[in-house]
């Protein structure tokens, strides 16, 4: 459609550009992953990925996401992980999300598609009708269609770059739900309100512009 921000192809090609770049800065190519904290694999070296990623997206999409980045915990059907929202309309969102710890839990009833790179790590699918596990890895997409539903583990760690597209506010609401409900979570909740809020307020701004 027209009104699309993003192309979930280029951004998983700008995804693997940001990775062979910032691992060959630090010497990780084709490290195997016992080797990776010896080799360099701490939190400067996920801060680099991030921010190269990020450059490269706003180069791509000029003055549409948040390069600042800002993140937060997000409480989901279970899964509990630390989100990096970038760009968020009713009907798109971009963002960074992982754990360093693992997680599990549901993918809920969703009316948006989802298109999930991994950066680093593991991550795992199971659908009600398929008995058999989906297996995502570093350079992988996961694509979830939308009004489906699955669940998912982290068996370790993970970061993934994740584009969503579809009607989004549902969404929102039941991850604020989730955060109140089960951990009361009064901060998270007034921090992702505020967060979205603005950008929100951006995404309709910028939309506005492209018509004066």
């Amino acid at each position: 459609m027209a009104d699309e921000v993003f192309d979930p192809a280029r951004l998983y090609a700008l995804a693997l550009e940001a990775l062979e770049e910032t691992r060959g800065s630090v010497g990780l190519e084709g490290a195997l992953a016992t080797e990776r904290v010896q080799l360099g694999y701490d939190d400067d070296y996920y801060r680099r990925l991030f921010r190269r990623l990020l450059d490269k997206i706003d180069t791509a999409y000029p003055k549409q996401i948040k390069t600042k980045m800002e993140w937060l915990f997000r409480y989901n059907a279970g899964m509990q992980v630390q989100i990096c929202p970038l760009y968020a309309s009713p009907t798109e969102h971009l963002m960074l999300w992982g754990t360093a710890i693992g997680s599990r839990g549901s993918v809920g009833w969703r009316p948006s598609h989802s298109y999930e790179t991994v950066l680093d790590g593991e991550l795992w699918y199971a659908h009600a009708d398929h008995f058999v596990r989906e297996r995502y890895r570093s350079r992988e997409m996961a694509s979830m269609k939308a009004y489906t539903t699955a669940l998912v583990e982290v068996p370790d760690h993970v970061w993934v770059l994740e584009y969503r597209r579809g009607w989004r506010p549902l969404e929102l609401s039941n991850a604020l739900l989730n955060a109140l409900l089960t951990s009361l979570d009064v901060r998270t909740v007034a921090e992702t309100l505020w967060l979205y809020g603005r950008l929100n307020a951006w995404s309709t701004w910028s939309s506005l512009r492209r018509f004066w």
